[in-house]
């Protein structure tokens, strides 16, 4: 969705000018990065949001583990 069009002018009001919390996007750039923000995403979809969030910790945890396990050895 192009900013410049008048849905993406209301996005932009209300989650990049308003209360950033409640922006998908936003969610996921803070939580883990903002390379890791598709660009599929739009501001209202925070169910995706979560998941990619859960995605993505997992993969660090079994990462975390897998490490900690050969340090171990």
């Amino acid at each position: 969705m192009p900013i410049e069009s008048a849905l993406g002018r209301i996005h932009k009001k209300k989650y990049c000018e308003g209360d950033k919390n409640l922006c998908a996007r936003y969610k996921v750039a803070s939580s883990i990065r903002k390379e890791k923000v598709p660009i599929d995403l739009f501001p209202i979809m925070m169910e995706e949001a979560n998941q990619i969030i859960q995605k993505y910790k997992g993969k660090i945890s079994k990462k975390f583990l897998l490490t900690r396990q050969c340090e171990k050895s």
